[in-house]
Parts: C-alpha cells; sequence; structure tokens
C-alpha cells in the first residue's frame, strides 16, 4: 500500500472516530462506522488491505526497486 494510501485512510478513521465521540452513540449505524474506521487503522498501520488483494489492486509506485535490477542474461 502506498504512503499516501495509508495516510488517507488513517486521516479519515480518527476524524470517523472524533465525529462519532461528539455526537454520541444514538444510531446503530455508529457502531458500522465505528467498525469501518478500526479496519481503517488497522489496514493503515499494516499496509495491507484485504479488499486490495481481492481485486489485485496495488498502489505502490513500483513493484520492485528500481535498485535492485537484475540482468536477465546472465
Amino acid at each position: 500500500m502506498a504512503v499516501l494510501d495509508r495516510l488517507l485512510r488513517l486521516v479519515i478513521a480518527i476524524v470517523l472516530i472524533i465525529v462519532l465521540l461528539t455526537q454520541g452513540f444514538a444510531s446503530p449505524w455508529n457502531y458500522v462506522v465505528i467498525a469501518l474506521s478500526l479496519l481503517f487503522i488497522i489496514t493503515a498501520i499494516t499496509g495491507s488491505c484485504p479488499a486490495y488483494s481481492l481485486l489485485h489492486i496495488d498502489t505502490r509506485q513500483f513493484k520492485e526497486s528500481p535498485l535492485s535490477y537484475k540482468d536477465k542474461r546472465a
């Protein structure tokens, strides 16, 4: 997962939790939003998203380091 992707997930999760804590838990949907926020935090910390794996999405810029070039003729 790209650094920007991880940072956005973490910021969105923190904002959602702050909004829910200031509003209170008036609706059952708030628990769903908390679960999603926790999922965003976990995926931001670990750098692995199950949905990205299932959909074969890769947000990293390089598949491998450009410095790790291997000569295939050898």
